[in-house]
């Protein structure tokens, strides 16, 4: 912790003090903000000097602490901030939701709460802090540790349940984005308009910002694919998950697979509709080929052409495949990752919208007879795509 309140009511950051300051201080008592418990001084010659509680403590701001890594970058950000000419205090308290900000910010007549995330936690933890920020009707900002982040070369990262609750979307128009920062390497990190491959790794353009050359502002001017980048990415994604292995099954996979089976289905044999791209992905709790594959199973496959079916009727049989949009509080207006898989349909001519609810169905959508078929049938799906969405609307 490094602010606390002395008897006067003052609030005390050690860091911002010199070493004859500190050592002055160590003769007075110092408060925690949350519990108000006595703390402890501490201000040796390697870490950040800061306060901590007794070893027994209670207090819930005690439990987990994150250590060095977390408060060094805490106390980088806050200069980095201060010295932008922002108005910016360490720890500030909300004592209505029983949540402590690392650091809250005042920005353009705005109050943003920002959190300096280094550990795991459970993500119910990280869902109610964020929704006390949103009782507060106060926009949070997260950022993670850069140690969280795992890179599969230069276009890939790991995309577990913990960290898909940490992306942002701050404007129906900005893309979906991570934020990272390293306070060794001083060094922004940010992950945009992700794209889940499967259900723990993500396809995401990747930027580096050294944070001597960043302003507040800059860590979020960040870009989509373009719909050529992403639909040329995609092509291969799309081959892989055709030629991937599978003869070492996890639970999941095998029992979709069964499933598979019993609908007269395999894998290599899916329609090329199945495993397209959807923006809003990481709001459905399965991987991206189930379910889509239970839609083209249930709704299209028995639908007749020329047969209507209503977006909400797909939202009612995949009901318990999709996370529900108050767990992600830092998206401003969470898409509809099924609307978004129909209205692909829509692009390519397998179906026709009626109105923004009901669709029907134009033709059929078969399966093929080989391996070779649908990897042919995958590189035609995704250039007729490609020109579709080239064309002004």
């Amino acid at each position: 912790m490094l602010s606390a309140i002395n008897h006067a009511g003052q609030v005390i950051t050690l860091a911002t003090l010199t070493r004859e300051e500190i050592k002055r201080l160590k003769q007075d008592d110092f408060f925690c903000p949350d519990c108000n418990e006595k703390l402890i001084i501490k201000a040796g010659k390697i870490n950040i000097p800061h306060f901590s509680h007794q070893a027994e403590s209670a207090c819930p701001s005690n439990q987990g602490g994150e250590g060095t890594y977390h408060e060094t970058g805490k106390m980088k950000l806050y200069n980095w901030l201060k010295q932008q000419g922002n108005q910016v205090q360490l720890e500030v308290y909300f004592e209505s939701i029983k949540q402590r900000a690392d650091l809250f910010l005042e920005w353009k007549k705005r109050q943003i709460p920002i959190e300096y995330q280094c550990v795991r936690l459970p993500v119910a933890s990280v869902i109610d802090r964020q929704r006390g920020y949103q009782k507060l009707e106060l926009p949070s900002i997260w950022i993670l540790g850069t140690k969280l982040l795992k890179r599969f070369g230069p276009l890939h990262i790991r995309m577990d349940t913990f960290t898909r609750h940490f992306i942002h979307q701050l404007h129906p128009r900005h893309p979906s984005t991570l934020y990272y920062f390293d306070p060794n390497a001083l060094l922004f990190t940010t992950v945009s308009d992700i794209h889940l491959t499967q259900q723990t790794r993500a396809l995401a353009k990747i930027r580096y910002l050294p944070l001597h050359r960043a302003s507040f502002i800059d860590i979020f001017q960040n870009k989509r694919f373009t719909k050529e980048e992403l639909l040329y990415l995609w092509r291969e994604e799309k081959r892989q998950f055709r030629l991937r292995p599978r003869y070492r099954l996890t639970g999941r996979e095998r029992k979709w697979q069964e499933w598979l089976y019993h609908h007269h289905l395999h894998v290599e044999h899916l329609p090329s509709i199945i495993y397209l791209p959807v923006y809003s992905s990481y709001l459905m709790k399965i991987p991206l080929e189930e379910w889509q594959s239970y839609i083209y199973v249930k709704i299209l496959r028995p639908l007749p052409v020329g047969g209507t079916f209503s977006l909400n009727t797909c939202i009612h049989q995949l009901q318990s495949m999709r996370y529900s949009h108050s767990d992600y509080p830092l998206l401003v207006m969470p898409q509809e990752p099924i609307q978004q898989y129909l209205n692909l349909l829509v692009k390519l001519g397998y179906l026709k919208r009626i109105n923004s609810h009901i669709y029907r169905k134009m033709k059929e959508i078969l399966p093929t007879r080989h391996i070779e078929d649908s990897l042919q049938e995958d590189k035609k799906l995704i250039d007729i795509l490609k020109q579709k969405l080239r064309k002004p609307k």
